[in-house]
């Protein structure tokens, strides 16, 4: 958030309200290196704005910092958002009008596309090895038969997100399938990302 690598990651994960309670709330979270004490630190932590989590984003406020977004449905279908970026050196969640005018430039997300896969006598194969999809439309890898875990190398560009990976900007982008049994082996899926 502060245009300095390595990068922060934000993510939404379910929590007990208190330790041993039965009800849970979605928490928005925020993971960030710390150089000095050379491990990742918790710098945010708070329940999302409603009860129906979106996938947290990110938004461009300028001088290549970036603020965490993390949106919310409430029970009436209004979409409601936290977003927090650094003022000041220390971070903290905007002001209304900041916030609102980020999370309008954010436009909103296709569907998801699934793109199947197996595995077989060692090999990767699936219908194209190439999928075109919009800006921000997430893509999800999908093994479709029995087999060993492969391990998956996305582009370090991609965001995870929603168990895939979706783009923010357009271009090509590149994710590795490679197999336990033969690591110097593997697949390429491409990407194509377009507005």
């Amino acid at each position: 958030m502060n245009g300095t690598p390595p990068l922060e990651t934000a993510v939404v994960a379910v929590v007990p309200r208190y330790p041993g309670a039965a009800d849970s709330a979605y928490v928005g979270f925020i993971v960030a290196y710390d150089a000095w004490r050379r491990r990742p630190e918790r710098i945010y932590a708070q329940p999302l704005p409603g009860p129906i989590p979106l996938s947290p984003d990110a938004a461009l406020l300028g001088s290549g910092r970036e603020a965490a977004v993390f949106s919310a449905l409430r029970d009436d279908g209004t979409r409601v958002a936290h977003v927090v970026g650094i003022v000041n050196g220390r971070i903290r969640v905007l002001e209304d009008e900041t916030a609102a005018g980020l999370v309008a430039t954010l436009p909103p997300a296709a569907p998801g596309v699934t793109w199947q896969y197996r595995t077989h006598a060692g090999t990767i194969s699936a219908r194209t090895f190439v999928v075109q999809v919009k800006l921000r439309q997430p893509v999800r890898l999908a093994l479709s038969s029995g087999g060993p875990t492969p391990i998956i190398i996305p582009d370090a560009r991609l965001d995870i997100v929603e168990q895939g990976y979706r783009a923010r900007w357009p271009g090509t982008y590149t994710i590795r399938i490679l197999l336990p049994s033969d690591p110097d082996q593997g697949t390429t899926l491409t990407l194509l990302v377009e507005n």
